[in-house]
């Protein structure tokens, strides 16, 4: 490649680095509809502010804990297989929440949508520490600054389309 030309896309031209930014942008938006619905549903349930307010303190507080360890893990382990384990247990906890509203006995139980989204909270601390590190293995190392971009642009796109589709 002619260095004195500067190729936008050139990250783009790698197919694994499409297919991360691609996940990248469907999980964020993935999250953030599911905020909003399990906001939705945990206010209409309550009619409490405070309520809706603990929702992102069930997570934030598990995702802070584990983020240490989770850095520890993913530099010691294979960062793919972290993130799809952590991909995993989040569509698992999707599916229990869609399950917790389908047949949910009393509508103002809403334990068990803090209990799942704890749960979330501890698989996202792994998920964000494997995606992090995982650009610098999925791009050739002359395209790496071009990634960064893309993969920041895309990260913000995210949480913008996300609670709009929610």
């Amino acid at each position: 490649p002619d260095p004195s030309r500067h190729d936008p896309y050139a990250a783009l031209a790698v197919p694994a680095f499409r297919r991360f930014v691609t996940s990248l942008l469907t999980m964020t938006m993935a999250t953030q509809v599911q905020a909003v619905v399990v906001g939705w549903l945990v206010y209409q349930a309550t009619r409490d502010p405070l309520a809706l307010g603990l929702i992102g303190l069930a997570e934030v507080i598990p995702y802070v804990t584990v983020a240490l360890l989770a850095g520890y893990v993913v530099d010691r382990s294979d960062r793919r297989r972290v993130s799809v384990v952590s991909l995993a247990v989040l569509v698992l906890a999707s599916v229990a929440l869609l399950a917790f509203s389908l047949v949910s006995s009393s509508p103002t139980r809403v334990w068990p949508y803090y209990a799942v989204i704890a749960v979330c909270g501890v698989a996202r601390s792994f998920l964000q520490s494997s995606r992090s590190a995982l650009v610098s293995e999925i791009v050739p190392r002359a395209v790496f600054a071009n990634a960064a971009p893309w993969r920041s642009s895309t990260w913000q796109l995210g949480p913008v389309l996300g609670p709009a589709l929610g």
